[in-house]
């Protein structure tokens, strides 16, 4: 190289990249509003969004608003006010019944009260 000549593109000088520290997250992008006024994400904006006023309701299934038509295991044991392993006890021996809607298990509100029924009878038998 002659001297006062500059180096070549070839010849550029960049800092090695240093690895990002553990634990830090990558930065975030940041959201763009789109021309609709929505980000890129697709959430609003400080705008209500006009779909949710348009939306139907939709008549209850069930004529009581109070009771539910099934119960979780859970929501079932809370209602009979006994432990959860009663009420898998309960549906093994069949006192009573369950339905599976995709992988969960759901009791019928009809069979809490035909099991209540069945209690009851018993006890006026005895």
């Amino acid at each position: 190289m002659a001297a006062g000549a500059r180096p070549g593109p070839t010849a550029s000088i960049q800092p090695p990249e240093r690895p990002r520290p553990r634990g830090r997250p990558e930065p975030r992008a940041r959201l763009r509003r789109s021309a609709r006024g929505r980000t890129t994400d697709g959430r609003s904006r400080g705008q209500p969004d006009v779909r949710a006023n348009s939306r139907r309701e939709v008549a209850p299934t069930n004529t009581s608003s109070t009771e539910p038509l099934v119960y979780t295991i859970y929501e079932a044991a809370s209602a009979l006010r006994i432990s959860r392993t009663k009420i898998y006890e309960l549906l093994d021996s069949g006192e009573i019944d369950s339905i599976h809607i995709g992988r969960s298990r759901k009791i019928p509100a009809d069979e809490l009260r035909a099991y209540i029924d069945r209690l009851r009878s018993k006890e006026e038998d005895q």
